[in-house]
């Protein structure tokens, strides 16, 4: 992943995954600790909640990271849909049956959604996509909290 424009990318002191001179990762014990922590607790949380990767990738990187924001969507996506097919393949080499019929629908959905943010990324910057990004995470837990004490 690389840097993105001015303004967009944050300083590397002091933070836990540090960045080359060309905006990449620069592999080292911490960043190798960091990044495999965040990918623990993505895990753990997607199968005990069920909640999106994007929803820990996301602040996490930000967070321990001098990544853009571009760059960190990029790589929460990446993560993501590595994560899918490993669960695609592990269903299907247990000789489950996936119901492509209703699947495909959501899968075309998808990738027509990511396509068509990937060309109305690079037309905002960081800092919007960020708050953004914040925007869609209170939205969703005001309807998740909703839900749940419409349980009670």
């Amino acid at each position: 992943m690389r840097a993105s424009v001015a303004g967009d990318a944050m300083p590397s002191q002091g933070r836990w995954i540090l960045l080359s001179e060309r905006g990449r990762i620069a592999w080292d014990r911490r960043a190798a600790v960091a990044l495999i922590g965040i990918g623990a607790v993505t895990g753990f949380l997607a199968g005990l909640l069920g909640v999106g990767g994007g929803f820990v990738i996301v602040p996490s990187l930000r967070r321990l990271s001098g990544l853009s924001m571009h760059s960190v969507i990029a790589t929460s996506l990446l993560t993501v849909a590595l994560t899918s097919a490993g669960a695609v393949t592990h269903t299907l080499l247990q000789g489950v049956q996936i119901p492509w019929q209703q699947a495909a629908p959501f899968v075309l959905g998808a990738l027509g959604g990511m396509l068509a943010g990937r060309k109305l990324a690079p037309r905002i910057a960081g800092p919007r996509l960020q708050q953004g990004f914040a925007v869609l995470m209170v939205v969703v837990a005001l309807g998740l909290g909703g839900h749940a004490l419409t349980l009670f």
